[in-house]
């Protein structure tokens, strides 16, 4: 299985659903391939039951599992698996020094905090009131602190080794490049939201550049 290749010394089935091997799940290496797998198990099942999708639209390494089902800008075992495993082991190599939060609270709420403090992204707007900051540990930390100070403001630390989308990842970019430009996109058949212009894309997709 090319998962079970790419990882260290145990199945990624058993990372999670084994107890045992459990806190496995926070570290990169893992994380990012049980998410693909789930929501493209999901999306699949889906499929089965009859719900034919229209368009696609996903973030992250969700963005990946779109691509497959547009049928398709990445084959599933070619690319997109080679590709989740590949970037997830050079994402593992940084230094475990990021950290990411949940927070309810407002958008402009938090910008001007992020604005003071680069090293720190707003990596997601989930949905009104919820929102996913990146960043150092001792940045996320600070801010942290600062706005769970404030009545109503309620913060869930995310259980992760490495802060996705953050400035932090950016000494990975040059392997990275080397593992897209590789990768045989096609023209996707089902409309591709993209995830970077929240628009209908047909030819940014099938280009390197776009996943780097």
């Amino acid at each position: 299985m090319i998962l079970d290749k790419g990882l260290q010394d145990c199945s990624l089935l058993d990372v999670m659903y084994n107890d045992h091997h459990s806190s496995k799940l926070k570290m990169t290496l893992y994380t990012q391939p049980s998410l693909f797998i789930l929501k493209y198990s999901l999306s699949k099942l889906l499929m089965k039951l009859g719900v034919e999708s229209t368009l696609v639209l996903s973030h992250s390494v969700g963005e990946y599992v779109a691509s497959c089902l547009t049928r398709y800008i990445f084959s599933l075992e070619r690319d997109a698996l080679t590709f989740v495993v590949s970037s997830d082991r050079l994402m593992q190599g940084l230094p475990e020094n990021g950290s990411m939060v949940v927070l309810n609270i407002n958008e402009n709420k938090v910008i001007e905090k992020v604005r003071n403090n680069p090293p720190v992204l707003i990596e997601a707007i989930n949905r009104l009131n919820n929102i996913v900051l990146s960043g150092k540990k001792s940045e996320i930390n600070e801010i942290f602190t600062i706005l769970t100070e404030k009545k109503g403001v309620h913060a869930i630390p995310l259980q992760v080794s490495h802060s996705f989308h953050s400035l932090l990842m950016k000494p990975m970019l040059k392997g990275f490049k080397n593992i897209v430009e590789k990768i045989n996109c096609q023209t996707p058949i089902i409309p591709f939201i993209s995830n970077i212009t929240g628009r209908n894309e047909n030819t940014k997709p099938t280009n390197a550049n776009y996943w780097w």
